[in-house]
């Protein structure tokens, strides 16, 4: 699915990008990072720590991390944070952190590798929290990823900076707003696999208002939608005092002058990767393919056309079915 020409594109991008402005290069996408950006990041993982199995470490994956220092920059907040013990750290107790940052391009890891070796090998000869680069295709691994994947095991949390942008801007679907997308929902079903049950978390930063494909796959029970610049949750801890700062804070590293959303996904313990379904006998059916609509006759497996069930959540498809159903003017 991914073609080897977008591969060399991203290798040249980040190879050219190098050679202009040397091997300390460092570009963030969408906004810088921050302590209040962080704090939106780990507090729902913290949170799920809370009600789920005690867990001793917390494992990151980073999609698509480009030249960008996030990862690093998480690392250094975690190290601040666990000097000081604020609130955070008291509420859970002593947690290792180990972050994943992957790119599908060879040439970025290499140079990210060469850029942080010192901080890389620091983590290695310490106690302190461990970050590595690893090439990862998120839409089809290659089998030594996969086996790389395997030895890290299941991640508390998988997030991208503008990962998803990505596959539905360089796409033949795009400008078509379609609620379905076969590579998106490939590198979905991917994440689902990777994310640790019952406490798995997904996040995803986009300028995007909305997400179809995001919206309507079935392997997410819960997604919390949230404005970077806006809500009040940016602030460090949610405490009241400091939301003006966190907004002026974001506000000012902003890389352009528009909102963005932290979209946070919760795994949906009830859904079937391999059959890309929800198990859930409790939970509500898709319509059924002989189900027709009353005014126009048109039946269910009609209006889905050559689509499988499992493209789309059940609840996707009665919320698109009913849409149909209210709005059909007849034949």
């Amino acid at each position: 699915m991914q073609n080897p020409r977008t591969l060399q594109l991203w290798d040249s991008f980040y190879q050219s990008k190098v050679q202009e402005e040397g091997e300390s290069h460092e570009e963030e996408w969408i906004i810088r990072p921050t302590d209040a950006l962080m704090h939106q990041l780990l507090l729902p993982c913290f949170a799920q720590f809370s009600s789920g199995p005690t867990a001793a470490h917390l494992d990151i994956l980073e999609i698509g991390c480009g030249t960008s220092s996030f990862s690093k920059s998480i690392l250094a907040f975690w190290k601040k944070q666990e000097q000081e013990n604020t609130a955070l750290f008291q509420r859970t107790g002593p947690i290792e952190l180990r972050i994943l940052a992957t790119d599908v391009s060879k040439t970025c890891i290499y140079h990210n590798k060469r850029r942080d070796c010192s901080l890389i090998l620091d983590t290695i000869s310490s106690s302190l929290p461990s970050l590595q680069y690893a090439t990862l295709n998120a839409v089809e691994p290659t089998a030594e990823e996969l086996q790389m994947l395997e030895q890290w095991g299941s991640f508390d949390l998988v997030f991208d900076k503008g990962g998803l942008d990505t596959f539905l801007f360089r796409s033949r679907y795009r400008g078509s707003d379609r609620a379905d997308h076969p590579v998106v929902h490939s590198i979905l079903q991917n994440i689902f696999s990777w994310l640790r049950p019952v406490t798995g978390i997904y996040t995803t930063i986009t300028p995007r208002v909305k997400i179809k494909p995001l919206r309507n796959f079935g392997g997410f029970s819960q997604i919390d939608r949230r404005n970077l610049s806006a809500e009040a949750s940016t602030a460090p801890l949610g405490d009241p005092n400091a939301v003006a700062a966190a907004k002026l804070e974001l506000k000012s590293v902003q890389l352009k002058p528009v909102e963005f959303f932290a979209y946070i996904c919760y795994r949906n313990e009830s859904f079937n990767p391999a059959e890309g379904i929800e198990l859930d006998a409790q939970q509500e059916l898709a319509p059924l393919d002989s189900d027709a609509c009353q005014k126009c006759k048109t039946k269910f497996s009609e209006f889905r056309g050559s689509l499988c069930l499992g493209s789309k959540s059940a609840k996707a498809w009665r919320r698109e079915w009913k849409g149909h159903q209210s709005h059909c003017k007849g034949c």
